[in-house]
């Protein structure tokens, strides 16, 4: 907010960069109209996909001046830690004390990353595949863990789910690298920046459809599978055809790094680029007089939010 009241104090343009979607909140039409008014005052966007340009287009920004590729992880660091992984695999296995067949899910252990869905379908896939050695690596810590493990009790599976707590950005690599595939299936997600890193790992991915980089990361069939959040047997049969078929997730994992090699930090680079110039084209916004206030009066509180946190 600051920010963009400097801009139009200078006259300067102004880009927003944005990862929500329309369904990835409760919205409200008052927040919606604020937000509108405040929109008004940047001349373009930049985004992760497809969902997000739409809803920020909904509140106002032309299309034409919203560019892509807003979420991107360093691709390199995973696919180069994934390689080499696999080239050292029972000694990296033995270090890190993991199952020799897994699936990965990697999250914040609270409500809205489905977690305790994501329990209940696994002990569904179990029973579907009841010969299998799969377990499930569920890397993460959060509010939730007493009641996931909890859960992991109850459903019979404290030795097929593995919690090893939360893992450091260098060592992650290793656990997408000797993962069979991945999943990611939260009810609520903007982006969901895992699935990034999961796809340039090479795995095949199972993602919910309330994830933001859904329809831009996942095609259906091809490098993984879309499910609905919250349908555990859709879950469970799709973990169920993953593992059965080595094949299949050889060819997805190589389509999922073919895929995220488009959405990369040079991409973000090139959208930020394409933003900046098609701001910089169209000239500062014109505010009104009350979209000057608005906007003063939330920098205003946002300061005094900040202030009061600093003590």
């Amino acid at each position: 907010m600051a920010m963009l009241s400097w801009c139009l104090a200078n006259n300067k343009p102004a880009v927003v960069m944005s990862e929500s979607t329309e369904s990835d909140h409760v919205r409200a039409g008052w927040r919606e109209f604020v937000k509108r008014q405040i929109l008004s005052c940047c001349g373009a966007g930049l985004v992760g996909g497809s969902a997000q340009r739409e809803y920020l287009a909904s509140l106002g920004i032309d299309a034409d001046a919203i560019a892509l590729g807003y979420n991107a992880v360093d691709n390199r660091h995973f696919e180069e830690g994934a390689d080499a992984a696999r080239a050292n695999e029972m000694a990296q296995r033995i270090s890190l004390n993991l199952p020799e067949q897994y699936i990965l899910a990697s999250a914040r252990f609270i409500p809205i990353k489905n977690l305790m869905r994501l329990l209940e379908a696994f002990a569904v896939f179990r029973r579907l595949r009841c010969d299998t050695p799969t377990k499930l690596v569920l890397l993460g810590d959060g509010e939730q863990r007493g009641e996931l493990e909890l859960a992991r009790a109850r459903l019979g599976l404290e030795e097929a789910v593995v919690l090893p707590g939360f893992i450091q950005y260098n060592d992650l690599p290793k656990y997408y690298g000797l993962a069979e595939a991945f999943i990611h299936v939260s009810e609520i997600e903007p982006w969901g920046l895992v699935v990034n890193e999961a796809m340039a790992s090479g795995l095949p991915v199972l993602v919910s459809r309330a994830c933001g980089c859904a329809d831009t990361l996942v095609r259906d069939g091809e490098n993984g599978y879309l499910v609905a959040h919250d349908d555990i047997d859709a879950i469970a049969e799709h973990l169920a055809a993953l593992d059965m078929d080595g094949a299949l997730r050889t060819r997805m994992g190589a389509c999922s790094r073919t895929i995220v090699a488009e959405w990369s930090p040079e991409r973000f680079a090139k959208g930020a680029l394409e933003a900046a110039q098609i701001a910089l084209e169209r000239g500062p916004a014109p505010a009104t007089f009350a979209q000057r206030a608005l906007l003063g009066a939330f920098a205003r509180h946002a300061l005094l939010g900040a202030l009061a946190r600093r003590g």
